[in-house]
């Protein structure tokens, strides 16, 4: 997907760039690319609401690094603001939940980008207490804006949209209320609702309850502090000199966007544009890791895999290999690890995951 590429180079002109002009320019790009793929999000969500494809997928998941990614997305939109972003949450939070972690996610992020989008003065708090009761853990959850608010009136359209969204009459339902419509219907599969509280010129609270099975009940604790920056700012997180990577992507735009992205990190990193070079490489060289690319002409990334562990000359039978894709449901991360890869990436990338993902898997010696 092209916009994918776009992403990534500009997050390199981010990093890498110096004259100021270039790097406002390159923020508002950035700002413009994250409401395009709100937007195709919310059609994907639509559609699989439409289809009835949207079930739940719960799977178990780390409570800390969800809300560590989730208050740097939302901080990463408000450099170029004025706006505050208070958060609170719960340090008694399990540490591991079984949940749809992927629509809960898409959830918070709905409210929170439209408290972000509407607030022109003040700011955006979230809150997120634990109730714990017995094997569960209900999370509850409030957003809340500084924006315009809603008078009665237009409460009550935002519950017409609701009903109307329900019944499969979505055509027509735009703006903010789509967002709002789409995390609805999510929590309702999650047997909740939201709660809605407005105040004309004062600004909007929407708050909801979800229960979670607890997994590991020690508590999550405090979240990792992050500079609340006013410019963009990066730092890799570890380096590796000693390790070689290969990156197999059909896309030249692609490995050069997973280059740059990893530059800093002083890795070696191969690339190949083929599933075919890629079996040539591992029968010649030792890789940490390889980054696989799913859809490829010829043979595609799960070929490439299945024919990489039947080869006997391969030096690379134990090298971790993660997944790289665009086209993603629910479920992909689950199955792409049922299938025996040690990972999974969806495009476009995110620099946190990316490292996250790197440094689970390499040495711990070879990263610094």
């Amino acid at each position: 997907i092209p916009i994918t590429s776009i992403m990534g180079l500009n997050e390199a002109i981010l990093r890498n760039s110096s004259e100021e002009e270039t790097l406002a320019a390159a923020r508002d790009i950035r700002s413009s690319t994250m409401i395009l793929m709100e937007l195709i999000n919310e059609i994907l969500d639509i559609n699989k609401l439409e289809n009835g494809s949207a079930g739940l997928v719960e799977m178990e998941y780390d409570t800390k690094s969800f809300f560590n990614d989730l208050v740097t997305e939302v901080k990463s939109r408000l450099w170029e603001s004025n706006l505050y972003y208070n958060v609170s949450i719960d340090e008694k939070i399990p540490r591991t939940l079984k949940g749809d972690a992927v629509k809960l996610r898409q959830i918070f992020m709905n409210l929170l980008s439209n408290a972000v989008k509407f607030s022109k003065i003040g700011g955006v708090t979230l809150q997120v207490d634990a109730d714990i009761q017995g094997e569960e853990c209900i999370l509850d959850v409030k957003v809340s804006d500084t924006g315009n608010g809603m008078n009665e009136e237009q409460l009550q359209e935002i519950f017409r949209v609701f009903e109307r969204f329900d019944d499969k009459k979505r055509t027509h339902i735009e703006g903010p209320s789509r967002g709002l419509a789409i995390a609805n219907s999510f929590l309702n599969m999650m047997n909740s609702q939201m709660v809605i509280d407005s105040v004309c010129g004062q600004g909007t609270s929407v708050s909801f309850s979800v229960r979670q099975e607890i997994v590991n009940p020690e508590p999550m604790g405090k979240l990792g502090e992050e500079e609340n920056q006013k410019t963009y700012s990066y730092r890799a997180g570890f380096t590796a000199p000693d390790s070689s990577i290969l990156v197999v992507d059909d896309s030249r735009i692609n490995r050069k966007v997973i280059k740059s992205l990893l530059r800093d990190t002083q890795m070696k990193i191969d690339e190949v544009d083929c599933g075919e070079a890629c079996l040539e490489m591992v029968a010649k060289k030792k890789y940490e890791l390889i980054f696989l690319d799913h859809l490829m002409p010829g043979m595609d990334g799960v070929e490439t895999y299945l024919k990489m562990k039947e080869m006997e000359e391969n030096l690379c039978k134990d090298t971790p290999v993660i997944m790289l894709t665009a086209n993603t449901t629910d479920s992909s991360e689950q199955e792409y690890m049922d299938m025996g890869f040690d990972g999974f990436l969806s495009k476009p990338i995110d620099t946190k995951k990316l490292e996250k993902v790197m440094k689970k898997i390499l040495d711990s010696e070879n990263c610094m």
